[in-house]
């Protein structure tokens, strides 16, 4: 039985994206479904990371198959993400200038040694979402304090009290 509509490649359901709410301000949540308004227009029903559902449409996503963060106008407070000295850190958008430069208060963590500072970023380099870890760092949970436990290095190092040479043949 054919419903005359093709299939996706892709579903966008479940899609990590950022929907703006009625204060203006974007937060990030999953698509949970999608709907089709009498006038034509795709509506998404989006469940924030605070348990609350919204509903958008295209232009109120920021996220994969939907508008970028270069194509809004970030307001005063929005929670953002920028890179400072290679981490990742959070912030809050002070000023978004018609110059597409970003003025952002990053937000400091005594645990990282990171402490709170101004900067100015061209809005390519802000992202909405919190970035994923890499696949090559997803397992990286190693406890490094035990490596430099002498103790422990040396029950894992099996010591030889000879030294095998092979032999040369003349």
């Amino acid at each position: 039985m054919s419903s005359g509509k093709r299939l996706a490649k892709r579903s966008i359901l479940g899609s990590r994206v950022c929907v703006q709410c009625d204060d203006g301000h974007f937060y990030p949540g999953i698509i949970q479904a999608t709907k089709t308004k009498a006038s034509g227009e795709e509506h998404y029903s989006v469940r924030l990371d605070s348990r609350r559902t919204v509903e958008g449409r295209n232009r109120d996503i920021v996220g994969v198959g939907f508008q970028t963060v270069t194509s809004v106008q970030l307001q005063e407070g929005q929670r953002v993400f920028i890179t400072l000295t290679g981490r990742e850190v959070p912030g809050s958008v002070i000023r978004h200038d018609a110059n597409d430069e970003v003025t952002v208060t990053t937000h400091g963590s005594s645990s990282d040694g990171v402490t709170a500072q101004t900067v100015v970023r061209r809005i390519q380099e802000v992202r909405l979402l919190e970035s994923r870890k890499s696949a090559r760092l997803m397992d990286l949970d190693t406890d490094y304090s035990f490596m430099a436990d002498p103790v422990l290095a040396e029950k894992r190092r099996a010591i030889s009290n000879n030294i095998d040479v092979p032999l040369n043949p003349r």
